[in-house]
């Protein structure tokens, strides 16, 4: 809904920002900040934006007292985010511009500036402009996980191995420890996958020292996306036989049935089958599943379960 709406009403909140910066200096001035009112009244903004009501947040807005012409910096993000998301570029590097040099020299940079430009970063992901992803992300002085994830994704899209090894380089210099990062090793399997890096994607996926069934799952990919099927099925023994303690998803069975597939193996599928039953997946509640089921099944030539 916020989508829609910025994109029908993108002029109004243009003027919201114009004003509100505008009075910035002169509530400053003329001492007419009151902390606690403005912290009340930007949370109230706030949820009323998450809630996907627009319409009251322009009503508050106009009927708000004279004193509370100042908005928080979280309300900046939140404006910020939706010109990003309706594809408002301009307008949405004038809000960052302006928001960072608004800041007071107090603020801690490492905080505001990279999740501002993370904002920028997703959206133009969102829109299919990775190349511009990229150049944000070196404007970022001190770039955090999530800066990274963003920017690895632009990578997978521009399936740019290049500009990524740029990245790991630069992000092993930086004090954030990949081990400890979830999501970013999901996004590294990702981007090295559809870069046909699958040694390094391996590499990875070695140094994890618990792995999960999502890890597992994004190798599996990796193995796919590169028509490494044999692969894919001898992950898929490791796991049965050194990982009892991890339950497979639907994710780990469409990979696997998406290989049986690919090779035409019978006995693989109805071994995958026979898995899948075991499990505590209730296939009726899968239709993604299902299908993939259906066509592996049909693939291998077993029409009469696939029916």
């Amino acid at each position: 809904m916020l989508y829609f709406y910025t994109k029908r009403n993108y002029r109004q909140l243009s003027c919201i920002i114009y004003y509100t910066l505008s009075s910035r200096y002169l509530s400053s001035t003329n001492n007419l900040i009151n902390h606690d009112e403005i912290h009340k009244w930007s949370h109230s903004l706030r949820e009323l934006l998450y809630d996907g009501k627009p319409e009251e947040v322009l009503k508050q807005y106009h009927n708000r007292q004279p004193r509370l012409f100042d908005l928080s910096v979280q309300i900046y993000m939140i404006i910020l985010n939706m010109y990003s998301k309706g594809g408002y570029f301009d307008l949405a590097e004038k809000i960052l511009s302006d928001l960072i040099a608004s800041l007071p020299i107090s603020t801690n940079p490492h905080h505001i500036d990279p999740t501002a430009f993370s904002i920028l970063m997703t959206a133009y992901n969102l829109h299919h402009q990775p190349e511009k992803t990229l150049i944000t992300l070196d404007r970022v002085q001190y770039p955090d996980a999530i800066s990274y994830l963003f920017s690895f994704q632009a990578c997978s899209q521009l399936k740019d191995l290049q500009q990524g090894k740029r990245l790991i380089n630069k992000l092993a210099q930086s004090n954030i420890d990949l081990r400890k990062q979830f999501k970013l090793q999901t996004t590294l399997f990702d981007m090295y996958g559809k870069c046909n890096d699958v040694l390094n994607a391996e590499n990875i996926f070695e140094t994890i020292e618990n792995s999960t069934i999502i890890h597992y799952n994004s190798l599996l990919k990796v193995y796919n996306n590169n028509k490494m099927y044999e692969k894919t099925f001898q992950l898929y023994d490791k796991l049965k036989q050194t990982q009892k303690n991890l339950e497979f998803d639907p994710i780990t069975f469409s990979c696997v049935l998406y290989s049986a597939a690919k090779m035409t193996h019978i006995d693989r599928c109805q071994e995958i089958l026979n898995d899948l039953n075991s499990s505590i997946i209730h296939l009726d509640n899968h239709p993604i599943l299902q299908i993939n089921l259906i066509n592996a099944l049909g693939k291998c030539g077993d029409i009469i379960t696939g029916k």
